[in-house]
């Protein structure tokens, strides 16, 4: 029992569990209020949404597993109290679980990519295993890639249905025929959320980075806290900050200008204030707790996101 509490620790069920909300949300608050106009649903059949679902989870699941498997060491440092690959769980042990997660979850991926007669998605979950792998292999090391890398990658776990959703509608002809001009406002909030979900990852991944310094002096990585200086990447964070609210600004003025102000204000209340707060905090930080606050406070703005795409389609 203690080590399938490990196992969901290691995976961070919290994190997997929002990785599934976060297509459903896509999926019936986006995709399905835009393809009732021309009387579909989806172009992907429930069954295998939610095998998309699933290989999704299992891909983020392998993710964390091989990222705390070449952590240890560094974890042993920054957070002895939480390591879990090398005390709990055998380090042999969480490299199977990478590759049978891993296995599944291109399987899953590739059946449902010759389902709807697109096989080259199949490339989608072997691509994103190839990252995640090698982001804790390489990448983490490196000098900014690594925080641009799983940036990235949150944002294009929306992008990744999209290609599913649009390959599909290509493939069918009623789809294309009757349905391309309804699906571009789909498109474009999942643009949208895109931008918006690499901007904030990346801020909170250089603040993650600030957080866990002395680990990574220690395993002479190149992050940018330790290339720049802490005060540098403050400014680096300032300028960053101040284009992810101009993005949000200019969603907003977007907003208001097609009848959802409600939506724009409820984006100002929800997202902007409360990163215009955490860069007030962040001037003040100069503890690795208030960093750990930082990334916290972060994490709950990237799930006010959600939040708003559900506001949208209920208004």
């Amino acid at each position: 029992m203690k080590k399938i509490f490990a196992i969901l620790k290691l995976t961070r069920v919290l994190n997997l569990t929002i990785v599934a909300l976060t297509l459903y949300i896509f999926r019936w608050y986006v995709f399905e209020p835009a393809l009732r106009n021309c009387f579909r649903v989806s172009f992907i059949s429930d069954l295998n949404f939610y095998l998309l679902t699933i290989a999704a989870v299992l891909t983020t699941a392998a993710g964390y597993i091989i990222n705390d498997y070449f952590d240890q060491t560094i974890d042993g440092i920054n957070k002895p109290e939480k390591q879990i690959v090398g005390t709990i769980i055998k380090p042999k042990f969480a490299q199977t679980l990478f590759y049978i997660f891993s296995a599944i979850s291109i399987i899953l991926g590739t059946f449902v990519a010759y389902k709807i007669g697109s096989i080259n998605l199949a490339a989608i979950p072997i691509i994103a295993i190839f990252m995640l792998w090698y982001y804790s292999f390489k990448y983490k090391r490196t000098f900014l890639w690594g925080n641009i890398v799983i940036s990235f990658l949150s944002g294009f776990l929306i992008v990744s249905l999209w290609l599913f959703e649009f390959f599909g509608m290509r493939n069918s002809i009623h789809g294309f025929v009757h349905c391309k001009k309804f699906f571009n406002e789909a498109t474009n909030i999942v643009f949208i959320y895109f931008i918006f979900a690499f901007l904030i990852s990346l801020i909170r991944e250089i603040v993650k980075d600030m957080e866990d310094v002395e680990g990574d002096k220690v395993a002479k990585r190149q992050t940018l806290p330790i290339k720049l200086g802490m005060e540098k990447t403050k400014k680096v964070l300032y300028v960053l900050v101040s284009l992810f609210i101009a993005y949000s600004a200019y969603i907003q003025y977007v907003l208001v200008q097609i009848n959802k102000t409600w939506v724009s204000i409820y984006s100002v209340v929800i997202i902007t204030l409360p990163v215009i707060y955490v860069i007030s905090r962040l001037y003040k930080a100069d503890e690795k707790q208030d960093y750990t606050f930082i990334s916290g406070a972060l994490k709950i703005v990237m799930g006010l996101g959600l939040i708003m795409i559900l506001i949208y389609g209920f208004l």
